[in-house]
């Protein structure tokens, strides 16, 4: 599958100078849709929300697992990365709205590339998915991705989500997870979970389990968000034009631009596929 990215030149050169990607926190991102999930565990009100849908509807009266999904929920809006691509090779919207004042410059590779970049780290692990636009605001979305969650079975999966004003872009996410820190995670859950079959057999109603299910999360959650942490993470690309297919210049930049990106691209022999023809060429005077 071929995946086109839009970027400014400071990226790209980046890109090319340093031969590495980044990945930025979804969790950070401007739209606070994205990833709605994540950004409400810390939330007293919302994450009491969050633990009974657990509790009663994922992971049915499943204590020890209702507590481990609540950290793993922390580790991801803390230690996931993430990357957008489009399957879109020339898209007037797009190009658009990542104008870069008509700078922008398309770089193209295809998931099998990213997933030989990525498959050889060995302190992370990784996701490649097309986007499903189906949020509404409207909908009780914070109970809809917690039941996304059982669905897929996979931890990630509100931040393959969006809403459906977002249907034109055509999304193709990468996702990786910093695994350096599931020992953490880890501890956390030994201890949020010590010698609670015995305080659970004390107390068999479920309003009661839920409570102990939220005094243990107050201690062992919430931590991450006074410290300093990364908001990105880079991974090293050995051989750009095994990576690059393809570099295509905004289709209204001058002509002084598009030889400056096809000189940046000769010398680390990246193909470079010219100027988008997307509104066709006008003609020169004289």
């Amino acid at each position: 599958m071929n995946l086109y990215r839009i970027i400014s030149l400071e990226t790209f050169v980046d890109l090319l100078h340093n031969q590495r990607e980044r990945y930025v926190r979804p969790a950070i991102w401007d739209d606070n849709y994205e990833g709605y999930l994540f950004r409400k565990i810390e939330n007293h009100k919302d994450r009491r929300k969050i633990i009974e849908d657990m509790y009663y509807d994922v992971c049915p009266r499943n204590y020890e697992a209702t507590i481990n999904n609540l950290l793993k929920l922390e580790h991801s809006k803390y230690f996931v990365y993430g990357q957008c691509w489009s399957t879109l090779f020339d898209s007037d919207a797009l190009w658009r709205i990542y104008s870069y004042n008509r700078h922008a410059i398309q770089i193209k590779t295809t998931d099998i590339r990213i997933k030989n970049l990525l498959k050889n780290k060995s302190d992370i692990s990784y996701e490649i998915r097309k986007v499903q636009y189906d949020v509404d605001p409207e909908d009780n979305l914070m109970h809809e991705q917690v039941l996304q969650l059982k669905e897929r079975l996979s931890i990630y999966e509100p931040f393959f989500h969006k809403r459906r004003a977002f249907k034109h872009e055509a999304e193709v996410r990468v996702l990786i997870d910093d695994i350096r820190w599931y020992q953490i995670m880890g501890l956390s859950s030994q201890g949020a979970n010590w010698k609670i079959h015995e305080k659970m057999q004390e107390i068999p109603a479920d309003i009661d389990r839920i409570n102990e299910i939220e005094k243990r999360l107050a201690e062992y959650m919430g931590h991450w968000k006074k410290k300093e942490l990364n908001i990105d993470l880079y991974q090293s690309i050995e051989c750009l034009n095994k990576y690059i297919l393809g570099v295509k210049v905004h289709p209204m930049a001058e002509e002084w631009y598009v030889e400056l990106i096809k000189t940046l691209c000769d010398e680390k022999k990246v193909k470079f596929d010219g100027q988008s023809n997307l509104y066709g060429k006008a003609e020169k005077e004289g």
